[in-house]
């Protein structure tokens, strides 16, 4: 299995004075791998993402990969004129991008759709807008590759499939704002126990934040890890000017993935390390104060409109216990 691979992307209007109560994330489904196309189904979303996010106070609004620029654009125009909704199933306040075992050279639509919505954010960063971007597994590669080129990310380079590890801080750990919150028995647990479960065969070298100028340019590494074979990879990243946040790790699994085949860890330990990096992305979100025009609207949106089903019986390796599939017409 390649690895499952949210790409959490959470665009998010920044207002300084006063804090949204309640955020709402948006998240970007994916095309349908093999376990689930025969259920007629065109695109899915791990519903882990959604129980992550919902538990730390938001709300979770689908996004399907294959909305065209025009209504992408479109929509945002309503975004940047204070109305945070871009298509019927776009959010308002923030995108979160998951995925599964996508290919990404194969996949060229969710590419480039991830692409233009990273533009428009980082445009919204430059107006003073606050925009941040969260990237999860393959979003951490996502990320990568749309900041620092193909070249930024190694193809099976990895053996890191089902593995959990502890973190490696690097020098810029004590700059980051991702950790600034982050209590000093978190941050030890994170350092000394397996809490973080990879389920990657590609990733990031640590070097290539040196070697490659766009990527050093544009983000610091914040976390290292070293695979079965003691190759070094790059666990934790995010931007030095923008608010772009990535973990090639699964901080989601920890409280609600229970394959026994799957070697993540239930401890305390683990849930509390796992729930502090969902506080954080959705206090990211809690800097929008805009709102839908309606709560009607607002409720067209939402994921309560869809049922997860048991994706147990899935003939996918190690799936998501619980998935939201879609049919689209």
């Amino acid at each position: 299995m390649t690895s499952y691979l949210p790409f959490l992307f959470i665009l998010v209007a920044s207002v300084l004075s006063q804090l949204n109560d309640r955020p709402v994330i948006g998240i970007l489904d994916q095309p349908a791998g093999d376990g689930l196309t025969y259920r007629g189904n065109t695109s899915y979303l791990a519903a882990n993402y959604v129980k992550w996010v919902e538990s730390s106070g938001a709300r979770v609004v689908p996004v399907w990969f294959n909305s065209s620029k025009d209504k992408l654009k479109e929509q945002f125009s309503h975004l940047n004129g204070y109305t945070y909704i871009l298509i019927p199933t776009l959010i308002r306040r923030s995108i979160l991008f998951t995925g599964g075992d996508l290919v990404l050279s194969e996949n060229a639509t969710y590419v480039e759709t991830a692409r233009y919505l990273l533009q428009l954010a980082l445009e919204e960063n430059d107006r003073g807008v606050h925009f941040p971007v969260w990237g999860t597994c393959q979003g951490f590669e996502l990320l990568s590759v749309l900041i620092g080129g193909e070249g930024a990310l190694e193809l099976q380079a990895f053996d890191a499939e089902n593995l959990s590890l502890p973190l490696t801080w690097s020098t810029e750990a004590d700059q980051s704002r991702m950790l600034a919150d982050m209590s000093d028995d978190i941050y030890v647990n994170l350092e000394n126990l397996p809490l973080t479960i990879n389920l990657h065969h590609d990733g990031v070298y640590p070097q290539t934040f040196q070697k490659n100028n766009r990527m050093r340019k544009f983000f610091r590494m914040i976390a290292q890890n070293v695979d079965r074979k003691g190759t070094p990879f790059a666990s934790v990243m995010e931007g030095r000017k923008y608010p772009v946040y990535g973990v090639q790790f699964h901080p989601e699994r920890n409280a609600f993935e229970w394959n026994v085949r799957e070697s993540v860890s239930h401890s305390r330990q683990a849930i509390r390390a796992s729930q502090y990096f969902g506080d954080f992305f959705v206090d990211e979100a809690r800097k929008n104060d805009h709102r839908y025009d309606t709560a009607a609207d607002e409720a067209k949106a939402l994921i309560y409109n869809y049922n997860p089903y048991y994706s147990e019986d899935s003939t996918d390796s190690w799936p998501d216990e619980q998935t939201y599939a879609f049919q689209w017409q």
